[in-house]
């Protein structure tokens, strides 16, 4: 979280990009400090083992009237979330596995499982950088 506030500071925009339980990580650490989200400009999530209650901290660290381009990546054959998560009976299944359908995210599908993320990460890579967006390959079809 440091490092966002010093580029913040400094003026500089920031990419997220999470995998996995790495999404949990970045959301809980979102909704601890939200001053720290001011210089994230786009947030690409894969394969999250957040679940979908996870994303209700966003509006508050994110207000509609700040621009952000948030991309959720998710694969209905990503088994690993689905056979491993949620540890618990009752506990909420994960997000990496449907689309979020929450305003002003971009659910993109993919047709990967879970270990198959790897083989996208040039794309991925793009998602949160923006670079080549124009020229892209698409991801693979579900």
């Amino acid at each position: 979280l440091s490092l966002l506030e010093a580029s913040e500071i400094e003026g500089q925009r920031v990419a997220v990009l999470a995998f996995s339980l790495g999404c949990r990580v970045v959301l809980d650490a979102l909704g601890r400090k939200p001053e720290a989200a001011r210089g994230i400009d786009r947030l690409v999530f894969a394969g999250s083992a957040a679940p979908a209650s996870a994303y209700e901290v966003l509006p508050r660290v994110f207000p509609e009237t700040r621009e952000l381009k948030f991309v959720h990546v998710f694969s209905r054959k990503d088994d690993v979330l689905d056979k491993v998560y949620p540890f618990g009976a009752g506990a909420e299944k994960p997000s990496g596995r449907k689309p979020l359908a929450m305003a002003g995210v971009e659910d993109v599908e993919v047709g990967v499982g879970h270990t198959g993320y790897a083989a996208i990460a040039d794309r991925l890579w793009s998602l949160a950088t923006g670079e080549g967006e124009d020229a892209t390959p698409p991801l693979p079809s579900p």
